[in-house]
């Protein structure tokens, strides 16, 4: 394709890239089916099965289908009870994701059903490479213009960073993510080089709504990136730096005050619960609902206790529907994940039967983080610790598991990386070398910043730097003195 013709691009390099995203792709798919066996709980079917119910609506109603996928449900019962109690996660009553973000994986799903015969998981994730790889392409071409005789190291940076390579192949959102913010970005540099044009007006709206439907947190962080960047090239200051400074400043200011401006919710307060529902989750256990009387309440099994859940099969919706009932003498919790677990414990004895709505399992790598207030000072103060986690974590002793283990290694040779990049740093930048890198540090800071804050999972704040870490691998790259460094260490003339 035209699309991946592009200097340090060559057709075999590209073909044995997208070969290496495939099987990366397989082994996510071989660690979710055979290493985390329960599939209720594995990432990568949460959404692919949810998308069968909607698939075999297609057959059975097409006018059901189709409001389904566009989401014109005029009769929100006759759906639900129909169609979405059976889509497990289509509502994530205990999640911190907003609704759309999952409907977007069951709907992307829906529809690749029907290129896949049906539902042949393989198809997908080979169609997750290809759109993730078209992603990274596009951020390589971004930079490639301004990065001339380093295109091996920028190859390496954009597409070989383990955490990209496994976590960006196989049916989650990372693929999607990276893909729209790979196309808007290199849709809106272009239209900063080149002017205006049609084609590229289109690709950035259509990026833009794919993002605010996967993870709209991406685009609220690179909007204020990307008109940093328009205001730094078209400024006539040599300082790029300042453009930076002021557009972040500003759109800190108005976010942390916009409650007081218009009627809408705080949103330092919104990241606040956001964060306490990590909190919660990452405490392991299992949240069960129960209904007496027409009345549902929920209830919370700690981990300790997940042994005396008694799963079992009922109807021909099993497999997205998972009941169980409680061993005689289970202690539990009446609460909710939204509020702390502070109820008293009851014995139990009945026979009632439950659905469960989340299974957190055991607690894994959780990690104590100081909890925020809805007050700006209460986020700036948490910085540092955040860019810890973020930037250092998991250390290599954390290491818990299997995945966490290559987390940590990964993030050990790019701690190494960055102080041989910082040692053997380039003197002088030119004014676009400049932008690129001020625009780069400054998403890389507010995604990794987000997630530290936030998350208490060291597992989960691997997967939420995923989008980031090309552009962190590319500051590397693009403050390297490649010559001084050549000199000083003869042995690595070949890049």
């Amino acid at each position: 394709m035209k699309f991946f013709e592009c200097e340090g691009l060559s057709r075999k390099l590209i073909s044995g890239i997208f070969l290496l995203k495939i099987l990366f792709g397989a082994t996510l798919w071989a660690v979710y089916t055979f290493y985390y066996t329960d599939r209720m709980t594995a990432d990568i079917y949460k959404f692919f099965d949810a998308s069968e119910v909607m698939y075999n609506a297609f057959w059975a109603n097409k006018e059901d289908f189709f409001r389904l996928l566009f989401g014109l449900q005029n009769d929100p019962e006759y759906f639900e009870q129909n169609y979405q109690t059976y889509m497990i996660n289509w509502t994530q009553k205990y999640a911190s994701d907003f609704n759309h973000e999952t409907h977007t994986m069951i709907r992307f799903n829906t529809i690749l059903r029907f290129f896949s015969l049906g539902g042949y998981y393989q198809v997908h994730s080979i169609f997750m490479c290809f759109i993730s790889l078209t992603g990274l392409t596009a951020i390589y071409k971004t930079f490639s213009v301004h990065l001339k005789g380093k295109g091996k190291l920028l190859t390496a940076a954009v597409f070989l960073a383990p955490s990209v390579l496994f976590w960006g192949s196989g049916v989650l959102k990372e693929g999607l993510l990276i893909f729209a913010l790979g196309m808007l970005i290199y849709s809106f540099y272009q239209l900063i080089l080149k002017g205006f044009s049609i084609k590229g007006i289109i690709w950035i709206c259509f990026s833009a709504f794919l993002l605010s439907i996967t993870k709209l947190y991406i685009l609220i962080a690179i909007v204020p990136c990307l008109i940093a960047m328009l205001l730094a090239a078209k400024s006539p200051l040599k300082h790029p730096l300042i453009n930076y400074v002021i557009t972040i400043g500003f759109f800190t200011l108005i976010g942390a005050n916009l409650h007081h401006i218009f009627n809408t919710r705080d949103y330092l307060d919104f990241l606040a619960k956001k964060q306490w529902n990590f909190i919660n989750t990452s405490k392991g256990g299992a949240y069960l609902e129960r209904t007496i009387e027409e009345k549902t309440d929920t209830i919370y099994i700690s981990s300790e206790h997940l042994n005396k859940i008694i799963k079992f099969k009922q109807e021909k919706f099993a497999r997205f529907i998972t009941y169980c009932k409680l061993k005689p003498g289970t202690p539990y919790y009446l609460t909710s994940i939204e509020r702390p677990i502070n109820s008293a414990i009851t014995a139990t004895d009945d026979t009632l039967i439950y659905q469960m709505y989340m299974d957190l399992g055991s607690p894994g790598s959780a990690i104590s983080i100081p909890q925020l207030e809805a007050s700006l000072w209460s986020y700036i103060k948490s910085v540092p610790n955040a860019l810890v986690n973020t930037l250092l974590r998991p250390f290599l002793w954390e290491a818990k598991s299997p995945l966490l283990l290559i987390s940590a290694i990964e993030t050990f040779i790019i701690f190494l990386i960055g102080i041989a990049c910082l040692t053997f740093m380039k003197s002088s930048f030119s004014l676009m070398e400049k932008n690129l890198l001020y625009f780069s540090i400054t998403f890389v800071l507010i995604i990794f910043c987000l997630a530290g804050l936030t998350v208490p999972i060291l597992g989960a704040i691997a997967r939420y730097k995923v989008p980031a870490m090309p552009f962190l691998l590319i500051i590397f790259v693009l403050i390297l003195d490649k010559e001084k460094l050549k000199r000083k260490l003869p042995f690595l003339k070949f890049m």
